[in-house]
């Protein structure tokens, strides 16, 4: 692929992504949950301006969900451009006499594209829907963090959306105008505190489990709501809360009660579950929970799954609610609800009460932003200064991180923000251990171990304006433990914690760094799309942690969102990959490239081309050399899994010499670093800034490298090129001993490659130079080039290591021409591959003679796969490359029928 098809492919994407956010596929999908005592009846059709409404139903009984989609009419384009709207349109419904109607209109254009205008309300009899419609305010009733209710004859509408990009989502509940609200009127802290006060008082300390559910689920929900999560990710923590919550009977509602919405729900269920997958590769750790997220299911499918099951959770929702209305209406009676000022937790649980006075300065507790700024003159002199440049504009929403918000103010929300949220994780976990109880144990554990996709909120309504604190997943760094534990955070980075420092750093993205006194943890700010990446990698990254305990990835304590009127600051807090009481006297940021990667005169941590110049190596034991190579290789995947690249390997060095540190060593892996096997260094090792994707904009770079010849040299490169060259550098330029390298912790992997017969000719002159790539997992070798040929012979073995990861997964060999141009063609020519699944090899050598070449019109190559445990390799001079010996046998090559991907599994 050459430059000119790399920028065509690259402005195709830009306009297909452009034209599908402007006019296809625009839907809101609206949830209606009858709490009341009558049937909602619909009347049919409804009145549509473009666009179709579905329903699906035509009488919704009480206690039970229903949806009302409004959908674009197939991405017709000239139909909407007509009607200037993608859909619009009114529903009509009749409900214990009265006439409810709901009118819906998304505008045309991508510049109003998220302005959907949506209403429901009761209207007399005298009033057509088309006026209605016409009369329609231009917001979006539903928008987030926004509320809307409407009155009449004893009933209430409440109206909550919690999604705006398409599809959006809106959530209504019908319910008798007596009955209180607790789901809508709380925000996360609130919540725990109301269930605080159930907790509390006998006649409602049964209903504890329904106040947490609803807590739990306007969460999860909240995390929904964002339309890059993965639908996997989406089904198993919706599969998670259910399983706790809902069907385990601790919300005390009857499954009976649940009616259509459990049955729609468990059939949705029954039909992901058929569809398991053979393949183990594909399945996760969530498998015991069960097997909806990790099925190989269509999309549409899951898609399904995961709608029914909101259904029957806003249907439960709906059940505690009116469980919990007594309760509400007790609580606010004693003046104790927990939206006014002097409500006092329950001393009994060993939670501070709510101060009534003037919150004292920062580094103390907290006080107002207005008291804040009137006192900042008090602050001490000797506090760290922070840049007064402003960020890039990518830091925070229209570039005002520095601009509108000073030093002072900066470091009080940041602070308040991260003990907010380790004040609440706290919190909510004690609440959740008394809950757990012989009969919800297991679905309960896997609920509190495994949860790793939830948003929360808590508002502060002081000096004349809102400051929304939004954390997420907060459990995920709860159950990590491992030094980023709540009571951790809230020591080092609490009000109680002395003052933050500034931390120098060589970083080109303009982000700001600052560090906790203790030097323990690390806060960085970063972009919208970087905090929602990072976002979407944590049920992963749980996972991966909890497998891998000595995996090199950073360990993450927080991901945090400040809202503060118009201005958004986005900002993570992670555990330093240096132990502030190891001193270290060298240190090194890695990426795996060369290409200008040397530190300047007054940067104190080195690059690639420092380390390589300085002959340094990780002196370790072999075999932990092996074990460290695997464990980057398995994290290096998941990154790039996410299309993450630009992550470094950030290494310390602290030399030993006659530090009665000695007397404790052993060689190897220590905890949370290592030993050199002479006992003389210590390293301290860990993957850093992992927030950057390969998306359009790196591309484009990418493609600028290309033209000027350097790209495979300089680190914007694709994610599975950057992590296959890091992986490339740790072997040959980090490890002490690189020739032992190509044995893995399983054993390695020989594969001799003899020829290829009639290959494409790929150059202008009616020939090709081919060479040939094995690829296993990260780890790539290849054969030398034959210039000028079609039939090429190249009789060499190929090694590679083998690790534990590797057994499930595929030998990659593939064909290219060289091209030596760079900068004129791109990328090597692709002239056809193979996949050999590991679990053939593992069972006996693998013969294929003139196998056919996939992907290509013609071509056919010759190679043999043998596998040599490590038990068997007893030398390492077998790593030699040997003569290759002539196929011993004929295996019939069923890796280019279409019948290969169901055979491999």
């Amino acid at each position: 692929m050459n430059v000119l098809e790399g920028a065509a492919n690259i402005a195709r994407r830009s306009v297909r992504r452009i034209t599908q956010e402007t006019w296809e596929d625009r839907t809101l999908v609206v949830r209606i949950s009858n709490g009341s005592t009558k049937t909602l009846e619909a009347a049919e059709p409804a009145t549509m301006m473009a666009g179709r409404c579905v329903l699906s139903f035509s009488e919704l009984a009480p206690g039970e969900t229903g949806t009302v989609r409004f959908s674009s009419a197939g991405g017709e384009f000239f139909g909407n451009a007509t009607s200037g709207c993608h859909h619009a349109g009114v529903a009509e419904f009749s409900i214990q006499g009265q006439r409810l109607l709901m009118a819906e209109s998304c505008p045309f254009g991508h510049t109003t594209l998220k302005t959907h205008r949506f209403v429901v309300s009761f209207e007399p009899g005298k009033r057509t829907m088309q006026e209605f419609y016409n009369e329609m305010p231009a917001v979006f009733m539903g928008c987030r963090e926004t509320q809307h209710s409407t009155h009449m004859q004893g009933l209430c509408v409440r109206v909550h959306a919690v999604a705006t990009s398409s599809p959006a989502v809106a959530d209504i509940v019908i319910l008798q105008e007596e009955l209180e609200q607790v789901e809508y009127e709380l925000d996360s802290a609130q919540q725990l505190e109301f269930a605080e006060w159930c907790l509390s008082h006998p006649d409602f300390k049964d209903l504890l489990g329904s106040a947490m559910f609803l807590a739990e689920s306007q969460a999860v929900a909240n995390a929904m709501r964002h339309k890059k999560m993965s639908h996997n990710d989406k089904a198993f923590n919706l599969t998670l809360l259910i399983d706790a919550f809902v069907t385990s009977g601790l919300v005390k509602t009857s499954l009976e009660a649940l009616g259509v919405n459990l049955s729609s729900y468990r059939s949705a269920r029954e039909k992901c579950d058929q569809r398991s997958p053979a393949n183990p590769q594909v399945k996760r750790h969530w498998d015991e929970a069960s097997e909806v997220s990790s099925v190989d299911a269509e999309d549409a499918e899951v898609k399904a799954y995961i709608e029914e099951s909101h259904m029957l959770l806003r249907t439960t929702a709906v059940r505690c609610m009116l469980m919990l209305s007594r309760a509400v209406a007790e609580c606010k009676v004693h003046g104790q609800w927990p939206t006014q000022a002097g409500h006092q937790a329950d001393p009994t649980l060993g939670y501070p009460e709510r101060p009534r006075t003037p919150r004292p300065a920062v580094g103390g507790g907290r006080h107002s932003i207005a008291e804040f700024f009137r006192r900042s003159s008090s602050l001490e002199p000797d506090l760290p200064v922070l840049p007064h440049k402003t960020p890039r504009r990518s830091c925070c929403s229209a570039g005002q991180v520095s601009e509108g918000l000073e030093r002072e103010q900066l470091l009080y929300l940041v602070r308040n923000c991260i003990h907010l949220s380790a004040e609440f994780t706290r919190r909510r976990s004690k609440l959740l251990g008394m809950l757990d109880t012989p009969e919800q144990l297991d679905g309960f554990q896997r609920y509190r171990r495994q949860l790793g996709l939830t948003h929360r909120n808590i508002t502060e309504h002081r000096g004349g304006q809102d400051v929304v604190y939004n954390f997420f997943s907060p459990e995920v760094f709860e159950e990590l433990g491992n030094g980023v534990s709540p009571e951790e955070v809230l020591q080092s980075l609490g009000h109680c914690a002395p003052e933050y420092r500034t931390m120098a750093t060589n970083s080109k993205s303009g982000e700001l760094f600052l560090f906790s006194s203790d030097r323990r943890f690390i806060i960085k700010t970063l972009s919208s799309k970087e905090l929602i990446l990072l976002m979407r990698m944590m049920p992963a990254y749980l996972d991966h942690i909890q497998r891998y305990p000595r995996s090199l990835i950073v360990r993450y304590a927080g991901l945090y969102l400040i809202q503060r009127g118009e201005q958004f600051l986005h900002f993570v807090v992670m555990k330093s990959v240096f132990d502030p009481q190891i001193p270290l006297h060298l240190k090194f940021d890695l990426k795996g490239s060369l290409y200008k990667r040397r530190k300047k005169a007054q940067e104190s941590v080195g690059k690639d081309e420092d380390w390589v110049h300085s002959g340094h190596r990780l002196n370790l034991p072999l075999e932990v050399q092996r074990e460290f190579c695997a464990q980057h290789e398995l994290d290096a995947q998941l990154l790039e899994s996410f299309k993450m690249m630009d992550y470094s390997v950030l290494v310390g060095v602290h030399f030993v010499e006659h530090d009665s540190f000695n007397d404790f060593l052993d060689p190897g892996w220590g905890d949370g670093y290592l030993v050199s096997e002479d006992l003389k260094e210590v390293y301290l090792v860990g993957i850093i800034d992992h927030s950057i994707k390969y998306g359009i904009k790196k591309q484009a770079e990418n493609l600028l490298r290309v033209a000027q010849g350097t790209s495979d040299r300089a680190s914007c490169v694709s994610a599975d090129t950057y992590a296959e060259r890091q992986l490339h550098f740790l072997y040959h330029k980090v490890m002490s001993n690189p020739s032992a390298m190509d044995i893995g912790t399983e054993g390695r992997l020989r594969v001799d490659l003899f020829g290829a017969e009639e290959l494409i000719a790929a150059d202008w002159n009616g020939a090709s130079d081919p060479y040939v790539t094995v690829k296993l997992g990260l780890c790539v070798k290849h054969t030398a080039t034959v210039p000028v040929n079609c039939n090429p012979t190249w009789n060499c073995s190929l090694y590679l290591p083998v690790h534990q990861a590797h057994r499930d997964q595929e030998l990659k060999i593939t064909v290219w021409d060289e091209d030596h141009l760079k900068s004129l063609r791109g990328n090597d020519d692709f002239l056809g591959r193979l996949s050999v699944p590991m679990t053939w090899i593992l069972q006996g050598p693998v013969d294929l003679r003139n196998a056919e070449l996939s992907d290509v019109s013609k071509g056919r190559l010759s190679l043999r796969c043998l596998f040599e445990s490590a038990d068997e390799i007893v030398d390492d001079s077998l790593l030699a490359k040997a003569s290759p010996k002539q196929p011993s046998r004929s295996v019939a090559c069923c890796v280019c029928s279409p019948l290969y991907r169901t055979a491999a599994v």
